[in-house]
């Protein structure tokens, strides 16, 4: 006998009833998808929260009353585990950023296919997170972008001679052989290595060995 998934609770936040029963009959057709209950801005949305205990809502950004935005972070201060999936016309890079960063766990468009908005339900509700294509372009625009992340990832990236280092250590090859075969102090050899934990996030050889092999810095012989 099969055992069926347990049934995805559903609220819907919009202050357009057709809209609402719009979702509601593409929603239901899905055997799995239980639409619990639906409000038309954000202080209703927030008096159903505990009651309905739903797994994800579906957030419009523009309501009168209390917007998305506001509802959001309101939901945030409730509670963390409620999966929010925020629905939109609006999609510049800021504007999206700002409920990515308040714990929106995905941002669509109100245009989006039906199956999209099902596939994102299904993942939210398993992984946390689903960025759509144009979600993902922004954040990966505006993450390249962000000086931080650029110093960042300065910052951890392996030198010349660090990868040097590393492809010695890989062969196992001790601090002294190692500083002599660069013509450096043995010093500079653990300070190199040092780094290198810290760059690669690991405290051991084996590690260091996997993370060249991945990264295809070391190539283990057949």
């Amino acid at each position: 006998m099969s055992v069926s998934s347990p049934d995805i609770k559903i609220l819907l936040v919009d202050d357009h009833k057709l809209i609402i029963q719009a979702y509601s009959s593409l929603l239901n057709e899905v055997t799995h998808f239980s639409i619990v209950g639906s409000a038309s801005n954000g202080r209703e949305a927030l008096d159903l929260l505990n009651e309905l205990k739903a797994d994800v809502i579906l957030l419009d950004a523009s309501m009168p009353v209390m917007n998305g935005y506001e509802t959001l972070k309101a939901i945030r201060r409730r509670q963390n585990q409620v999966k929010v999936i925020v629905l939109t016309m609006y999609t510049e890079p800021a504007f999206i950023f700002s409920y990515l960063l308040n714990g929106a766990n995905a941002f669509l468009g109100k245009n989006c296919e039906q199956q999209e908005l099902i596939h994102a339900i299904n993942t939210v509700a398993k992984e946390d997170y689903y960025f759509s294509s144009t979600v993902s372009k922004h954040l990966i625009f505006r993450t390249l972008q962000d000086p931080e992340f650029r110093e960042h990832y300065r910052q951890l990236r392996l030198t010349e001679r660090e990868t040097d280092v590393l492809k010695l250590i890989c062969n196992d090859l001790p601090n002294d052989t190692i500083a002599k075969l660069l013509n450096l102090s043995a010093n500079t050899v653990k300070f190199f290595r040092k780094n290198i934990y810290r760059k690669t996030n690991t405290n051991t050889t084996i590690g260091l060995i996997k993370y060249a092999i991945r990264h295809g810095i070391f190539a283990v012989e057949q």
